[in-house]
């Protein structure tokens, strides 16, 4: 739960303990304690259906869920060099015998066009030009990224007026908005503070106090 502490035994100690983390859709803080060491493995967008096919990936979202058996994260945990953490990692995965597919392939195209191109603000644009209707689109998104389109078009759009909040000229809001796809102002405000924490304005007040 967030705000709780994590908490880690003594050095040296090999157990622990998996957890499957679906898409965070809030703010969360997580605290530390003790001594200890943490292995992850974060998928792009489509690559973790193939790992568990039988569900979709919007299944997991906002969800955090025990993942493995006490031994398998002792493996993964225990060594003491990076490449055999790897290896670990990758036999515990491997041994869910994952199946391929192509929708895997196209999901992580999709993610990486709406990343890359700044000019995707519609999901009605993205689905015309992948060839799909909207629903059809919607659909493909929660079975293999776990989030509607729409959600992941706005937070990269976010990382743009994060870009622009930390630049020293200041940033016309109401302008930024109409640019990024937003209904108005207001809109990118709200989703702003609710994903970074804090409003635009006081983002690029500490950004400009940090740069001096």
């Amino acid at each position: 739960m967030p705000g709780e502490p994590q908490r880690y035994g003594p050095p040296g100690r090999t157990t622990g303990h998996g957890e499957l983390a679906g898409i965070g859709l809030e703010l969360f803080t997580q605290r530390l304690a003790g001594t200890g060491r943490v292995c992850g493995v974060q998928f792009r967008p489509g690559g973790f259906r193939p790992f568990a096919p039988d569900r979709p990936v919007s299944a997991w979202t906002g969800r955090r869920l025990p993942y493995g058996t006490a031994a398998e994260a002792a493996a993964a945990l225990g060594p003491d060099d990076e490449d055999r953490r790897v290896a670990a990692l990758d036999a515990l995965l491997l041994a869910r015998g994952p199946h391929p597919a192509p929708q895997a392939r196209q999901a992580m195209e999709l993610a990486r066009r709406i990343r890359t191109d700044r000019t995707v603000r519609r999901v009605s644009a993205l689905a015309r030009d992948a060839g799909l209707p909207v629903r059809t689109l919607q659909r493909f998104f929660a079975d293999w990224v776990g989030v509607p389109p729409k959600w992941v078009v706005l937070r990269h759009r976010l990382h743009d007026a994060l870009e622009r909040a930390g630049r020293p000229d200041g940033v016309d809001w109401a302008a930024l908005a109409a640019e990024l796809g937003y209904s108005d102002q207001a809109h990118l405000v709200r989703d702003f503070t609710a994903t970074i924490g804090v409003s635009p304005a006081a983002y690029a007040s500490s950004s400009a106090t940090t740069a001096k």
